[in-house]
């Protein structure tokens, strides 16, 4: 079995979970995604899913978790496991290869056997060409050639990469004395190097095949790591994504937002900047330029990107939140509050959005407090208490974990 399928329980509950994701439920996406992994534990897809729901609950400690497994099962298949340890070299391999049929070659001189590294053909063995992506030990444009004149027995390696079975059973104390046992070893041996081959080849195609849900589980963690404050691993990750995508705005996007919170304000920029060049009008990408100028202090420059976000996506729960930070920093309470409350309508499930209007009205007690203004600072603490009780509803102690000084993320997995 080349692809590994998830079971159909799996699968079905890893849709449920999709949904709620797409309808911003983070709580019931993530019991979903649970019950699908505890259906398949070997369920790579619903590994990054629940990642990618646990961290739009903030909760980015327990999301690295989820989608470094998630990477591990995507890189590593059963199938490729052998050759992913780094266990079986090919330059051992083929030694303990040469080194046998040279000692059957001296106790047989009517054996023929050559061991010129040269593309030469092959009689009625078995001849391969592969590449190698699963990070195997490998070597360019070799080959070695194996002919036996009496059976008319052989095998060309040729600019192939190929990782060994056990070295032990290729070693010359298996050699037997017979004329014909050890013609019998050399066609063993060409059976061996040719399910080495196959093997290979198969791991390449697992691994093409996979490409896909590795890269979207390296962007959320690429994410995951941003909001752990981790930038040096969230650019690296970054870094690997563009090399694969270089014209994918949203990751020149998220790279930003890790070059901006590690304080690389000129790189921040440049990657923004490159993301508005492919896309203008996404509002992704128009945030990302909102937090840049936000971040930088310019408030103007900050609306206009926010506002043109908003324009291209009037019913975004994320623009409302992004513009409701903007008021929040500028300390305009009772702005921010309304913009929340608008990111509320279009998402209700976020407990997020819930904890950014507790501390809105929080501070705007605060604030008429300090003007004398004894009614609105009681009505405002009664108001973020009950923002903050639901916040807890929708994600269990989220308001007493959560800090509402970070910035906008994405949770899809940008596509071009």
């Amino acid at each position: 079995m080349l692809a590994r399928a998830a079971s159909d329980e799996a699968a079905g509950h890893n849709r449920t979970g999709l949904a709620s994701l797409d309808a911003g439920d983070y709580a019931s996406a993530y019991a979903s995604f649970t019950k699908a992994i505890e259906a398949d534990e070997l369920y790579a897809e619903a590994y990054a899913n629940r990642a990618l729901s646990l961290l739009r609950m903030e909760d980015s400690s327990s999301a690295l978790t989820d989608v470094n497994q998630a990477i591990d099962l995507y890189a590593k298949s059963e199938l490729c496991e052998d050759i992913n340890n780094g266990d079986y070299a090919l330059a051992e391999y083929l030694q303990s290869v040469m080194e046998e049929l040279h000692d059957i070659n001296a106790m047989d001189d009517s054996l023929a056997v050559d061991f010129s590294f040269s593309n030469s053909g092959n009689n009625s063995g078995v001849s391969s060409d592969s590449s190698d992506s699963t990070g195997a030990t490998a070597t360019d444009e070799s080959s070695v050639t194996v002919t036996d004149s009496g059976d008319d027995a052989s095998v060309t390696l040729s600019n192939s990469t190929t990782s060994t079975a056990d070295a032990t059973d290729l070693t010359a104390s298996s050699v037997s004395t017979s004329g014909d046992d050890r013609r019998a070893r050399i066609q063993d041996l060409n059976v061996q190097i040719a399910e080495e081959i196959t093997l290979i080849s198969s791991c390449s195609f697992v691994a093409a095949l996979n490409q896909e849900g590795l890269s979207r589980a390296y962007y959320i963690r690429a994410l995951t790591l941003t909001e752990e404050g981790d930038y040096e691993g969230a650019i690296e990750d970054f870094d690997w994504l563009i090399a694969h995508s270089p014209d994918n705005a949203m990751l020149y996007v998220g790279r930003g937002e890790a070059y901006l919170k590690s304080g690389a304000h000129n790189l921040a920029l440049s990657d923004f900047n490159r993301a508005m060049a492919l896309e203008p009008t996404r509002p992704e990408v128009l945030i990302g330029m909102g937090d840049y100028w936000l971040f930088m202090k310019n408030y103007d420059l900050a609306l206009e990107y926010y506002d043109l976000a908003l324009e291209y996506a009037p019913a975004s729960s994320e623009v409302y939140n992004a513009i409701g930070l903007y008021y929040m920093d500028l300390g305009d309470y009772s702005a921010a509050i309304a913009a929340f409350t608008s990111s509320i309508q279009y998402n209700p499930y976020s407990p997020k959005t819930y904890d950014y209007r507790g501390d809105a009205w929080t501070a705007e007690a605060s604030r008429a407090s300090s003007a004398g203004q004894a009614d609105r600072a009681a009505d405002a603490t009664t108001y973020a208490a009950e923002d903050y009780a639901k916040a807890d509803e929708l994600q269990a102690g989220y308001a007493s974990a959560s800090s509402s000084s970070s910035s906008t993320s994405w949770w899809q997995f940008p596509e071009s």
